[in-house]
C-alpha cells in the first residue's frame, strides 16, 4: 500500500517537472529571440518609462 502511494507520487513529481521543464524552455527560448531582434536602446527607453521597470 506505501508502496502504491509512493509510485504514484513519483509518476506525478516526473510529470510536473517535466511540464515545468518545458515551460522553462519555452520562455527562455522567446526571451532569446527578444533579445536578439529588439535593439536594447529601445528596449531600454520603453522600459525606462515606468517607474517600476526603470533601471537606476
Amino acid at each position: 500500500m506505501d508502496t502504491e502511494k509512493l509510485m504514484v507520487a513519483l509518476n506525478e513529481f516526473i510529470h510536473v517537472g517535466g511540464a515545468l521543464v518545458l515551460v522553462i524552455a519555452v520562455v527562455s527560448v522567446l526571451t532569446g529571440f527578444m533579445r536578439e531582434y529588439t535593439p536594447q536602446d529601445k528596449l531600454q527607453k520603453t522600459l525606462s518609462k515606468h517607474e517600476k521597470w526603470a533601471h537606476y
